[in-house]
């Protein structure tokens, strides 16, 4: 999995080690949602090895048994490569790989659009800049598009963006509409359409002020 994904890599814009690492742990969390069920029922069967009330409740096995079951059975993951996860429950190795060649498709797309799309990007959100390296691409990996895809925050020398695997015709008309009659009062990210996917502006957050600032914000 790890070879396949560093082939992806390759591809496009330069890529740091960091960035690398991020993407290889949007794709874990991925397979980590897919195994949760297993994992927890292994799990508690561990906990009720020295608690037998935890096999009729997971919440009744104390903090330190909890994690005397989590380490186990973390190390007997790793000894057999996720072995006893696909014992357990067999559909899950297939169900991994198929995940995991979406999620590599997935990379190699969204890397070559960056690639082709660059200088648009650089025109759009960081006039006068380059991207030159991707130094960070985050992402919850909970909204899943189409075969899997995720929206990403794509961090650059440059600076930061969105990227967005759908079609975001809509975000830019709203963005227009916005910017044509209430420019006044309200604000859109900068919006970036592309043939069936995009770019948005990256907001940064920021911890409100004051009170008075807390009710601009929310009234």
């Amino acid at each position: 999995m790890h070879e396949a994904l560093e082939d992806d890599f390759a591809q496009g814009l330069p890529m740091s080690d960091a960035a690398k690492r991020q993407i290889l742990f949007i794709l874990f969390k991925q397979l980590a949602r897919m195994s949760r069920d297993t994992f927890q029922q292994i799990k508690q069967e561990y906990m009720a090895e020295e608690n037998p009330l935890a096999a009729l409740d997971s919440a009744l096995a104390t903090e330190e048994q909890r994690e005397r079951a989590s380490s186990r059975l973390l190390a007997e993951m790793e000894q057999t490569d996720c072995a006893l996860l696909f014992e357990r429950s067999p559909l899950l190795a297939g169900w991994f790989e198929l995940r995991t060649e979406c999620f590599s498709a997935f990379i190699r797309q969204m890397l070559k659009r960056l690639t082709v799309d660059a200088p648009l990007i650089c025109r759009t959100f960081f006039p006068g800049r380059e991207l030159s390296t991707v130094t960070g691409v985050t992402a919850d990996g909970a909204d899943l598009h189409f075969h899997g895809c995720c929206t990403c925050v794509i961090g650059t020398e440059g600076g930061k963006f969105v990227y967005k695997p759908h079609d975001c015709m809509a975000d830019a008309v709203t963005g227009g509409i916005v910017e044509a009659w209430f420019s006044d009062v309200l604000m859109v990210p900068r919006c970036l359409p592309r043939q069936g996917y995009g770019y948005t502006q990256f907001i940064e957050s920021h911890p409100l002020a004051d009170e008075a600032a807390a009710k601009r914000y929310y009234y």
